[in-house]
């Protein structure tokens, strides 16, 4: 189950929305999610995200690696605050042991600001092309020398999470035990060295295929996509931006 979800053609509408309105979104999520106070408000913008995340079609399962992974940073948090946050106000009292209460309701809204932003940000990369990343950056002025970074990050990260595995593999076939959580935390470094001499072989590969195709060469380049925003992506950004701006004021005048 990979962790870092390649974008996948659906042909929801979602999906073929312009990046500048994806982007648009993403940014009004994070926004509310920082200044959201209560964890009924967080709830209500996960659920949101939820919904989009159904809306573009995109597979549950991709989520299960993502939820564990979420799942293990709430506890951690919810551990520290839970013990080690001493407001007077406990749920638990005894000799040995002190639940603070104040702890547990930030540990509760901690962990789902946490999942608002990743959950969020998954579903932008998921539903956006590579190219059409390096475009929306290239409209902020970047140039595509630079601009290309963000696309070909997109597509190496499930590329080397794929290699993570296969040397993962390959270490327990030549008897590396790995069954338990402390057998695979001994295993970084016979793990990680390889990983790190595939990702800079590969990374060596790119680089020279890309000059030898002239990458570079000129000052400005084509490309087979093109960004054009359509009334729908006009209506949506109004949407987002009065949305982000009326929840920006409530919040200073609250």
């Amino acid at each position: 189950m990979a962790l870092f979800n390649p974008y996948r053609a659906n042909g929801t509408w979602i999906s073929n929305l312009d990046p500048r309105t994806k982007l648009m979104w993403l940014v009004l999520i994070m926004a509310v999610t920082f200044l959201a106070k209560y964890a009924w408000q967080l709830l209500m913008i996960l659920s949101f995200v939820l919904l989009v995340f159904r809306l573009g079609k995109l597979e549950g399962r991709q989520l299960r690696l993502s939820f564990l992974a979420l799942l293990i940073m709430a506890t951690q948090i919810m551990i520290f605050q839970l013990l080690f946050r001493q407001s007077g106000d406990y749920l638990y009292l005894t000799t040995w042991l002190k639940i603070d209460r104040l702890g547990a309701l930030i540990g509760v809204i901690a962990s789902l600001r946490l999942a608002c932003l990743v959950l969020s940000s998954m579903v932008f990369f998921q539903l956006t092309h590579p190219t059409d990343l390096t475009l929306l950056v290239m409209k902020g002025g970047v140039n595509y020398r630079y601009a290309m970074l963000i696309g070909l990050a997109v597509r190496f990260l499930p590329l080397m999470e794929r290699e993570l595995g296969v040397i993962y593999e390959a270490q327990q076939v030549r008897g590396l035990p790995m069954s338990s959580a402390w057998q695979k935390l001994k295993g970084l470094i016979p793990v990680s060295l390889p990983f790190l001499f595939r990702a800079f072989k590969r990374s060596q590969a790119t680089a020279l295929a890309m000059e030898l195709q002239g990458f570079g060469l000129y000052k400005h380049r084509t490309f087979l996509r093109s960004l054009q925003m359509n009334r729908i992506d006009f209506l949506l950004i109004t949407c987002f931006s009065a949305t982000l701006i009326s929840t920006i004021l409530w919040s200073i005048r609250v």
